[in-house]
């Protein structure tokens, strides 16, 4: 009897400190949703400062319009591979200095995509098809080409025969 006893104190005490943590957690809770609508004013003011402020510094744009950051890592012609270094402004513009490269370069001369190169083609041309088509799938037609009811095989030779061209200077033929 004495164990029924204690073990129904135990209980009333335990039920007083499951009410005591529901309250600290109402408390937190609370609390968040505070800091979420704080946050979400502080992101409409930030958002309409940056809007109607235009006196801020914009990066210069690469020739795909992707802005440079000094740490980037951009390419050049003929696909050489620089780490942004350091951006000037002038009247003219701006004008990128890069690690390795005893001149400036402007910034539509510059890009963050990777060149393809005949060592590539060859590569990709030995690989899967759906590899080609950058498809991370085992098995071939869960790819893009696959999904379109195209052959695999087929737009892959397409594909590498449209970048051998392009590698080679030729202009792909008019569509008729």
């Amino acid at each position: 009897m004495e164990d029924l006893r204690s073990g129904i104190e135990r209980l009333k005490q335990a039920k007083a400190h499951m009410r005591e943590a529901n309250g600290i957690v109402s408390d937190c809770i609370s609390q968040l949703k505070e800091l979420e609508e704080e946050n979400a004013g502080l992101r409409a003011k930030l958002e309409a400062f940056i809007q109607s402020d235009d006196s801020y510094m914009k990066l210069p744009l690469d020739a795909d319009g992707v802005p440079i950051r000094i740490g980037d890592v951009v390419y050049g012609n003929p696909g050489i591979a620089w780490t942004v270094v350091g951006l000037r402004t002038s009247k003219l513009g701006w004008k990128v200095e890069m690690d390795n490269m005893p001149f400036l370069c402007e910034p539509d001369d510059l890009t963050h995509k990777k060149p393809d190169s005949w060592e590539k083609l060859e590569k990709d041309a030995m690989g899967r098809a759906c590899e080609l088509a950058g498809s991370g799938n085992l098995w071939c037609g869960d790819c893009e080409w696959g999904k379109e009811g195209i052959g695999c095989q087929a737009m892959a030779r397409l594909e590498i025969l449209k970048r051998a061209k392009k590698l080679a200077g030729i202009e792909e033929e008019a569509q008729r």
